[in-house]
């Protein structure tokens, strides 16, 4: 499989994690259904994120798919704030996305002064965490 790469914008607003979603599409082919799944399961929590907590200016995603399988990628939002793990809300359904992300991706993070957020699914990697 040769390696593929996705980059594109989103504007802000309550369609950007729909319209994610549908970008990523053209990788479907080239992932297993489990790493397409949680690829655009990371990509629409992060997008949620970034339209709720971000300063309302185009969204930037890309997406890397190695030869070996790997999908590397990001979130930008354009801010400077920060991002952290809230603590989660069940009833309001709140504060989940990160935690989702964090179960998710092999590794994540954040670049330092900003809301880029990163992340790394590696396929055929059991995800497992600390108990």
């Amino acid at each position: 499989m040769p390696p593929q790469d996705l980059n594109f914008e989103l504007e802000s607003d309550a369609s950007a994690s729909r319209r994610g979603r549908e970008a990523l599409l053209g990788l479907e082919p080239h992932l297993s259904a489990e790493s397409f799944s949680d690829l655009t399961l990371i990509v629409s929590e992060l997008t949620v994120n970034a339209v709720r907590y971000g300063p309302g200016t185009p969204i930037g995603v890309s997406v890397e798919v190695s030869d070996d399988g790997r999908i590397r990628g990001h979130v930008d939002d354009g801010g400077s704030g920060g991002v952290e793990i809230a603590e989660a809300d069940p009833v309001a359904a709140t504060g989940l996305g990160l935690l989702i992300v964090d179960s998710l991706a092999y590794e994540w993070g954040v670049e330092p002064g900003g809301t880029r957020v990163w992340f790394e699914i590696a396929t055929g990697v059991t995800r497992s965490r600390p108990a």
